[in-house]
């Protein structure tokens, strides 16, 4: 999110708190919370206008209707997105070298932080990294609930699955293991330690984060806050969310 706002100071030319943005609407507002129920209607809604009926979501095609798309190597970032506060318009680049399971969630994540409105109502070089993490929740809830609506996932998914299930939904929806795993969970149909179960972990083991990470089948961490390696992501993994969705 300051990458996200720093670029769009750039594309703009002048500071926020500076005379050259006099014309543009203030962002006296901070996040004080996560807007679980604001973020989940917000999606649906989304997809009601796109008239999209079914899985999987092509969110790079969707972001290409709403922002000009770039992109970049950098192996801390998956992606991030821009806002011309003169131009009225966004910019989503995204990290050419993303792994293909995450890319199309990637793609999501920066259409909900345009359809939030995230940089146009917050002044986001003024938040901490706590209200940062807020602003990323709602972008993953609205991703979530985007990529895999409830009513979609319960017509194809019943408890218990196994992992031949969990992959043909994966790749039903375009999302990563972790992604899905998530979203089961979420929405009560197979809890994530079942599913975990299915990946066979070592019978001795006392890191699963470690043997997770080395066989690239998921981030046992709950949901993606900023990039990869950001500090944010670990400082924050307890909730303030008006309730506790994953």
């Amino acid at each position: 999110m300051r990458q996200q706002w720093e670029t769009m100071k750039r594309n703009r030319g002048g500071d926020p708190s500076s005379g050259q943005m006099s014309q543009e609407k203030t962002r006296p507002r901070k996040p004080t919370r996560v807007r679980v129920a604001h973020a989940s209607a917000a999606a649906r809604f989304f997809l009601h206008e796109l008239g999209v009926q079914g899985p999987p979501i092509n969110a790079k095609e969707i972001v290409k209707r709403f922002a000009r798309l770039r992109y970049f190597s950098d192996p801390s970032e998956d992606g991030f997105t821009a806002y011309d506060c003169a131009a009225g318009t966004y910019s989503v680049y995204i990290n050419r070298d993303s792994l293909d399971q995450r890319i199309n969630w990637t793609y999501a994540h920066e259409i909900a932080h345009i359809k939030l409105k995230h940089l146009e109502d917050y002044d986001c070089n003024s938040l901490n990294d706590r209200e940062l993490w807020r602003l990323d929740r709602e972008a993953n809830i609205f991703t979530s609930n985007f990529l895999m609506p409830e009513e979609w996932i319960r017509e194809r998914a019943s408890s218990p699955l196994s992992k031949a299930a969990l992959g043909s939904l994966r790749a039903t929806f375009d999302v990563s293991w972790e992604a899905l795993i998530n979203r089961l969970d979420e929405l009560g149909i197979q809890s994530r330690a079942e599913s975990l179960k299915l990946f066979q972990a070592p019978a001795d083991q006392t890191d699963w984060a470690r043997f997770a990470t080395e066989n690239h089948c998921l981030n046992i961490e709950p949901g993606v806050v900023l990039s990869k390696n950001s500090p944010v992501k670990k400082r924050w993994r307890e909730s303030d969310d008006e309730d506790h969705i994953w």
